[in-house]
């Protein structure tokens, strides 16, 4: 079983060498280390609930959804249009259907999982913009084969089949607008 063997500062390698002598922390020369010629040493957190002289990763806390963001998943603007909106929660934006957010501008959240596809049929009016938030797509825009990465953005202009595949094994995301065209 090989055993840890702590480091030691060979003293005639002169300033400015950094080593860990152990795991109670690390010991590193500062500024007033090199005019007194003493190494100063920075104490490691200890992670209070298990006693470990490794703190624990610090854990991010996340705020509950407010209730409008579950039912109805939209706050509408103060004039009274109930098809207007201030604002609009990811959860509702992900569901399976377009959303209206101005003038013949609609958009949605998709969640692609593994070997999940999305087909955009030609239609005459529609423009699609796919803006992918992350993960990598395999294209299909009408004759042409190709992939896309995060914070990619593929335009697909009307008339034009386009297919979107995700072929890798972590979930993808993509902000689909789509603008129609003026009647």
């Amino acid at each position: 079983m090989a055993r840890f063997t702590p480091m030691t500062k060979d003293r005639s390698s002169g300033m400015g060498s950094k080593f860990t002598d152990d795991v109670r922390g690390s010991v590193t020369p500062n500024q007033s280390s090199i005019s007194t010629g003493r190494t100063v040493r920075t104490p490691r957190r200890q992670d209070k609930t298990t006693g470990s002289p490794f703190a624990a990763s610090p854990t991010v806390q996340h705020p509950n959804m407010a209730v409008w963001e579950f039912a109805p998943g939209h706050l509408p603007e103060t004039s009274g249009d109930p098809r207007k909106y201030n604002a609009i929660s990811g959860a509702y934006l992900a569901g399976s259907h377009d959303v209206p957010i101005g003038q013949r501008i609609l958009f949605r959240i998709a969640h692609m999982t593994p070997g999940l596809d999305l087909r955009f049929e030609p239609e005459a009016g529609k423009r699609r913009i796919i803006a992918v938030a992350s993960g990598v797509l395999d294209v299909n825009l009408g004759d042409t084969a190709f992939q896309i990465g995060a914070n990619g953005i593929l335009k697909v202009e009307p008339n034009v089949p386009c297919s979107v595949m995700n072929m890798k094994y972590s979930t993808a995301v993509v902000h689909i607008t789509t603008l129609l065209a003026d009647n």
